[in-house]
């Protein structure tokens, strides 16, 4: 009889020591989480900068936007800056039977690709590659080509890529490059290529009909920006902490959770030595 009185007894004061060492793990845990809330992590935002729409620092961030507006009346103003690039390729050979009926030539381009949802965007300092193809209209070899770019916005704003290129030209890379300093610099916006034969002239108008005349091609809309130098975050305005690292706070954390989960399987333990 008194074993059996003395059994609940026991288990009793068993369970009272494994409830307090549980409390004691809570404790430790919930000094682990104060501890955690005083570390924070700052994100910045890369410097943006927009005309017509949003170029975003392609080293840091992602950059959209549409070209929005519509050009009206005849083409005009006059080409600055000086053509530098490489031109390469071969057209369709020329072939003089035709006739004004004839369906009018076109091209398309194939890098970079014209989007009117994500148009391409380049930094202002960089070369950029273009490159293009005839299609089987093309029954007159354009006499020369001329390439250039004008303000989606103000058409009459017209920076020279390359003039009188051969008329096989499938290729052509712009040293955009050597045009960041001259004195008609080029601007952070939004940008339409144009190519077109010399014969034609810039406004697509073919002579005798334009039948096999390759048309002038303004299907590329692309936008430029000056990229931003990088400055520290300790220098600016509010800073932005350097010394956070998330990888520390792990470690601290793991550190300081360590003891608890010892504790708390230590109780499990003994409850369950109690159990059986």
């Amino acid at each position: 009889m008194m074993a059996h009185s003395d059994s609940p007894r026991s288990m009793a004061r068993v369970l009272r020591r494994s409830c307090l060492l549980a409390l004691l793990g809570l404790l430790c845990l919930s000094n682990v989480l104060v501890q955690g809330q005083g570390t924070s992590t700052t994100t910045t935002a890369a410097p943006t900068t927009s005309a017509s729409s949003t170029a975003t620092n392609p080293a840091t961030g992602t950059v959209s936007g549409t070209a929005t507006g519509t050009a009206t009346g005849t083409a005009t103003g006059t080409a600055t800056g000086t053509a530098t690039g490489t031109a390469t390729g071969t057209a369709p050979a020329a072939t003089v039977s035709r006739s004004p009926q004839d369906p009018v030539s076109s091209l398309t381009m194939l890098n970079p690709k014209a989007s009117s949802q994500n148009p391409p965007i380049f930094p202002i300092g960089v070369d950029i590659p273009f490159s293009w193809e005839y299609d089987q209209y093309l029954l007159l070899q354009p006499t020369n080509l001329t390439i250039e770019a004008y303000l989606t916005s103000s058409p009459t704003t017209i920076v020279t890529i390359g003039a009188a290129l051969p008329g096989t030209t499938k290729n052509y890379t712009w040293t955009a490059a050597s045009q960041k300093n001259t004195t008609n610099p080029l601007l952070t916006a939004m940008y339409t290529l144009r190519i077109f034969d010399g014969q034609v002239g810039r406004n697509g108008n073919p002579p005798g009909g334009g039948g096999g005349y390759l048309v002038t091609y303004t299907g590329l809309k692309f936008g430029m920006y000056i990229p931003e130098a990088y400055t520290p975050g300790n220098q600016l305005n509010p800073t932005v902490c350097a010394t956070c690292e998330f990888s520390k706070i792990t470690n601290d954390a793991s550190q300081a959770l360590l003891p608890v989960l010892m504790v708390m399987f230590v109780a499990s333990l003994s409850t369950l030595a109690v159990m059986v």
